[in-house]
């Protein structure tokens, strides 16, 4: 039993003689150098992984005081709970691969990723909702940069003044806008036209005979549109603009177009 005992020594003593890093090139594992002597510290400089250690029951903490960051841990098997355990920071959690969803789930708040560079985007594929971000003071064009829909934004109270500001009429008319509240927040016949909304909405919103030709308009679609002759003279169209629109000979006159002016 001596010399058995005295051999282990001598071994032991041996083993930490020669390098860590060809002791494992010869198939030593890290338990072994570790019962030999052998540091932590040195384990890591003679090229044991995060995984080998992992195996041998070391936790994340330890592993994170010599020297192995967030990705290295999460590449040795370790999820975010344990590194988080551990005393990483969010910001550290990001730059090791975790997602802000993998950080949610481990009870990161929507402040604490932003704070730590998790952007709008990656926020909201991260699962976090208009309403999570919106007490983080994001702007609404940075909320449409990452991916929340005019409906998203309205279910949390943005109204269309701010929404005007990020996204095009095309998109609030899909969110149910009227022409009316359209033109009351600023947005001209020309950008409505382009949006989808008729020429009548725009009669009805209050758009004049002249803002419709100004926004490409023919006569024909303004008499489309109800706009009476008179309207339509006063815009700038001539007598025979108003008469290739089909406005009648009495409409006209209403409008004050001379006999002589029609004859012509």
């Amino acid at each position: 039993t001596q010399f058995i005992s005295e051999g282990a020594t001598r071994r032991g003593h041996l083993l930490t003689l020669i390098a860590v890093e060809t002791l494992r090139d010869v198939g030593f594992t890290a338990q072994e150098l570790l019962n030999a002597g052998h540091t932590l510290p040195e384990l890591k400089m003679g090229g044991f992984k995060a995984k080998e250690l992992k195996a041998i029951g070391l936790k994340a903490a330890a592993l994170k005081a010599v020297g192995f960051n967030a990705g290295q841990l999460k590449g040795g098997g370790f999820n975010a709970s344990q590194l988080k355990a551990a005393d990483f920071t969010a910001a550290q959690l990001k730059a090791g691969g975790f997602t802000a969803k993998a950080l949610k789930g481990v009870f990161f708040t929507a402040a604490e990723l932003k704070a730590n560079g998790f952007t709008p985007r990656e926020l909201r594929v991260g699962t976090f909702t208009a309403k999570d971000l919106r007490p983080l003071g994001y702007s609404v064009y940075e909320f449409r940069e990452a991916g929340f829909t005019v409906a998203n934004l309205q279910a949390v109270g943005v109204l269309l003044p701010e929404l005007k500001e990020a996204f095009p009429a095309t998109e609030l008319k899909e969110g149910a806008y009227g022409c009316t509240e359209m033109r009351a927040a600023g947005f001209s016949a020309k950008e409505l036209k382009e949006a989808g909304y008729s020429a009548a909405e725009k009669r009805i919103a209050g758009f004049s005979a002249a803002e419709m030709r100004e926004a490409g308009y023919s006569a024909k679609k303004v008499k489309a549109a109800g706009y009476p002759a008179s309207e339509a003279r006063d815009a700038g169209w001539g007598v025979e603009a108003l008469k290739g629109a089909g406005y009648s000979a009495l409409e006209m006159k209403q409008a004050k177009v001379t006999a002589l002016e029609l004859k012509q």
